[in-house]
């Protein structure tokens, strides 16, 4: 602006520098270029806060998957040696795949720059199998072929994995609720990226 019709910057008064229609003409260049970048900058810092924090419960769900593979499969080691059927096992087992598949979820979204749709579909899936198959071995589930473990260990185990598992899912519910949000931000990164060696080569010009 100060450039096409001169103003104070700086801590200078200046004169427009549109002093011939070569310069002008650049200038309008300039003009058209920069509203795209402008705006997917301002569409990123818009959503600063909410990406933090969505970075954050990613982060906190990758941990989360983590720890809760391990407590899985301490409790179906604890499940054999309590003896229980090696059906029920094999149900139990899931858990872990489905904790593993989870961290894998989280990572991609938080590592690639195009989030495949299904990736949150997963997500919010396997978060409702966890709970269910949790549900089944607290209190038996016959659709699932599951009943509820009596053994004290296994039992003492599984209460530790159906705690972690309610602060797992607290971290779920902003991901699937705000993905549209880092999608957008992602996407204004890209405009900003692919735009900006055109901005330069115009400045420079």
């Amino acid at each position: 602006s100060v450039l096409e019709k001169g103003g104070f910057a700086f801590g200078v008064d200046l004169p427009s520098a549109a002093t011939d229609d070569e310069i002008r003409s650049r200038l309008q260049e300039l003009d058209q270029r920069w509203p795209e970048s402008a705006n997917a900058a301002g569409a990123i810092l818009g959503a600063q806060k909410d990406l933090i924090a969505l970075g954050r419960n990613v982060s906190q769900i990758r941990v989360g998957a983590e720890e809760m593979a391990t407590q899985s499969q301490e409790l179906t080691a604890l499940m054999q040696q309590g003896g229980s059927g090696a059906g029920q096992v094999i149900r139990a087992q899931r858990l872990t795949f489905l904790a593993e598949r989870l961290g894998r979820g989280a990572a991609e979204i938080l590592g690639s720059e195009v989030i495949d749709p299904e990736v949150p579909f997963l997500i919010g899936k396997d978060t409702n199998d966890l709970r269910a198959i949790l549900q089944g071995l607290e209190t038996g589930n016959e659709s699932m072929q599951l009943t509820a473990l009596r053994e004290g260990e296994a039992r003492a185990k599984l209460g530790e994995l159906k705690k972690l598992f309610g602060q797992f899912e607290q971290n779920v519910s902003p991901i699937l609720r705000e993905l549209g949000k880092l999608t957008t931000a992602r996407q204004a990164s890209a405009t900003l990226v692919s735009g900006s060696e055109q901005l330069q080569s115009a400045v420079a010009k």
